[in-house]
């Protein structure tokens, strides 16, 4: 990144990041990877940061859309140019972001400043992920945000105090909600108390009918031809409880929501969507299952994944959770194993004796 053409009105910022251990660090992962010239769209990035808002850390952080514009805008400034990728995230990069005026040209305010660290240090870890950078170059990339974060929340802290700005510092500044408790977090996994305590571990069955007697006629030969297509690839990709767990998403769907197969689109967008809901909900996709989106897609001859077509499907039998995203798919369409997975976390928590803090 060219960080002459910026000025520096904190110079104490760019003293806390260690530019020497940065510099080797950022020269090995460039030497390690043949990283691509990638510009990443704006659409691409909200598309990313979409999924990122669907993550514990993201739930905690991203309360608004105002706070995705704001992560997308900090990313959008932070590669500088189309030759950085915004996910990419080097400590270099993320130094001199925090260390110049580059982030004035947002209008953060007193609650943007405080939040921006948070958001992209919450981030980083996502995005190296899915860039599949090591562990110690993520490590790195979070040392240097949180070197920066006390000056540049409060700039005037690394500057000569004076009379006139003293009142700034002994004002009460907002601070993020706290983190959510590991039962919250596990709620949110299933979409409520009363769906966790009720789940079992029972497998779902694989022989189970479809029954489209609740289908509306004038679409029930199509959403007979999506059956049709998901039928084949989720038995041999995923297996045949997903196949089950597909079918129940997308009769449901349709049943709760006709207009699902009215409106114009392709059939088998539909179909993948369906799977990529279930696949998503089962943890079998990056970052916490093995298998890549783009891999999934293959099965059905897309170069992509429909998450539109995923997130109509998954809104019409779970709801939404407000800011265009979804709530978390129901138990009744997890397989036993992660049904499995839920259960003993749950269980765990539940007999786990809460541990009293000094106030």
């Amino acid at each position: 990144m060219k960080t002459n053409t910026r000025s520096t009105h904190y110079p104490s910022l760019l003293s806390l990041a260690p530019y020497d251990e940065v510099g080797d660090l950022d020269r090995s992962v460039d030497q390690a990877h043949d990283w691509p010239a990638v510009h990443r769209t704006r659409h691409e990035l909200m598309s990313v940061v979409d999924r990122f808002a669907e993550t514990p850390s993201g739930r905690r952080l991203l309360l608004s859309w105002s706070a995705h514009e704001l992560l997308i805008d900090a990313l959008e400034l932070i590669a500088e140019g189309p030759r950085v990728d915004a996910l990419l995230l080097r400590s270099r990069d993320l130094a001199a972001a925090f260390g110049t005026d580059l982030f004035e040209t947002l209008s953060l305010g007193e609650c943007g400043r405080v939040l921006l660290p948070d958001l992209v240090a919450a981030f980083v870890p996502y995005a190296h992920a899915l860039l599949g950078l090591p562990a110690h170059d993520t490590a790195v990339s979070l040392s240097v945000i949180d070197g920066c974060r006390a000056a540049f929340v409060d700039p005037f802290m690394s500057q000569p105090a004076t009379r006139f700005d003293s009142w700034r510092r002994s004002v009460d500044r907002w601070r993020p909600p706290p983190p959510p408790t590991p039962y919250e977090l596990l709620v949110g996994e299933v979409g409520s108390q009363e769906a966790l305590a009720a789940l079992t571990v029972d497998p779902l069955p694989t022989d189970e009918d479809v029954d489209l007697r609740a289908v509306c006629d004038d679409v029930r030969d199509r959403l007979r031809e999506a059956l049709d297509l998901a039928d084949p690839v989720v038995t041999r990709v995923l297996g045949a409880e997903h196949r089950t767990a597909v079918r129940r998403l997308l009769v449901d769907a349709v049943t709760s929501d006709p207009e699902i197969l009215r409106r114009k689109g392709r059939t088998l967008t539909l179909t993948a969507g369906a799977c990529l809901a279930v696949a998503r909900a089962d943890h079998q996709l990056t970052p916490h299952g093995p298998m890549k989106s783009s891999m999934l897609a293959e099965h059905f001859g897309l170069t992509g994944m429909p998450t539109s077509r995923e997130t109509t499907l998954v809104k019409a039998v779970a709801g939404s959770a407000g800011f265009g995203r979804a709530q978390p798919l129901p138990p009744r369409y997890l397989t036993g194993r992660r049904r499995t997975e839920l259960v003993r976390r749950r269980d765990e928590l539940a007999t786990t004796e809460p541990v009293r803090q000094a106030s």
